[in-house]
């Protein structure tokens, strides 16, 4: 995935909420929601629409059950977010690795707007009136259960 589309846009939409912060965005392969440091806070994003890709056999799926987590700091009008994408293996090969989500620019601003939201209630402290969290957008017909045992997310 391309990070520095989800860290561009990021930026965008933080600075706009708040011009005289600086926010960054920083991938963390590690990251859990287990080992929450103390001042940090903790958002996960469930059942977002994404693609893969095997990169071993080249095969391609959708999934509309990806997982985000998200750790937010703010200290001195510096905040910080960490993120990690949850991946998935391919069915078809048996060494499978996790191949990491692909979204749409269209997923990703609907993931950013709601890390966004929620960086301005855990952070800030705002409390938005009703607050409106954008539904993921599936982009096509997903066949069949979540398959727990190739999910990444699943397996923490």
């Amino acid at each position: 995935e391309n990070m520095e589309t989800w860290q561009r846009m990021f930026a965008q939409k933080m600075a706009w909420e708040k011009p005289r912060d600086k926010w960054s965005l920083t991938p963390e392969d590690n990251l859990s929601p287990r080992n929450l440091e103390p001042g940090w806070q903790l958002y996960q994003q469930g059942k977002a629409f994404a693609r893969f890709e095997c990169s071993g056999c080249s095969r391609r799926w959708p999934s509309a059950q990806v997982v985000l987590l998200f750790q937010m700091h703010l200290a001195q009008r510096q905040g910080r977010v960490k993120m990690r994408l949850f991946g998935q293996t391919c069915k078809k090969c048996w060494a499978a690795r996790f191949e990491k989500p692909v979204f749409t620019q269209e997923a990703m601003e609907r993931i950013l707007d709601n890390l966004v939201r929620k960086i301005l209630q855990k952070c800030y402290r705002e409390s938005l009136a009703k607050p409106k969290f954008s539904e993921p957008l599936v982009e096509e017909e997903v066949e069949g259960p979540h398959d727990t045992a190739r999910c990444e997310a699943c397996a923490l």
